[in-house]
């Protein structure tokens, strides 16, 4: 029996599931269409007529994070044991929107491009089962590469525009 604990760091490669395109459920024009949410995001930007979505970020990247689990090991024999390793992280995709904002009547004639911050939040469970060979060596040491199979749950459950 053991616990672990130390830093997850992702392959980005899925991180663009929460940069808001139009390919993935919660994209920005869903988020654009419903009156009220295009109201909050249009009184975040101070826009005196309408926000125009122009460009959404096309590398998001994880940041690194902790991860912790425990792991339980079962000898078979004096030779063989079976470990299931069992370990939990939360990631955080995060990146920048632009919009062009009409500004008040008094200020400028053109559109602002302003920048608004957007963040995937995923869960991540990994569930490592390993048959583990021990080699027992003169010195009392015990020497084992342990053959691996892994299976990972992750849930994407929040894709967050971040208007103050």
């Amino acid at each position: 029996m053991g616990i672990n604990v130390g830093m997850y760091h992702a392959n980005n490669y899925s991180a663009n599931y929460y940069n808001g395109s139009p390919l993935n459920i919660n994209s920005v024009t869903y988020v654009m269409k419903n009156h009220y949410w295009y109201q909050a995001i249009k009184d975040s930007l101070r826009a005196s007529d309408t926000v125009i979505f122009k460009e959404y970020p096309l590398k998001m990247h994880y940041n690194i994070t902790m991860m912790a689990g425990f792991m339980l090991r079962y000898n078979i024999s004096r030779k063989y044991g079976v470990v299931i390793d069992v370990n939990y992280t939360q990631l955080k995709a995060e990146n920048v929107l632009t919009f062009a904002v009409d500004p008040p009547p008094n200020q400028n004639m053109f559109p602002d491009i302003r920048l608004m911050p957007v963040r995937g939040i995923e869960k991540r469970v990994h569930l490592d089962l390993l048959l583990q060979r021990n080699f027992l060596m003169k010195s009392k040491n015990i020497l084992f590469p342990p053959g691996r199979g892994e299976y990972e749950l992750c849930t994407g459950d929040e894709i967050l525009l971040l208007y103050k």
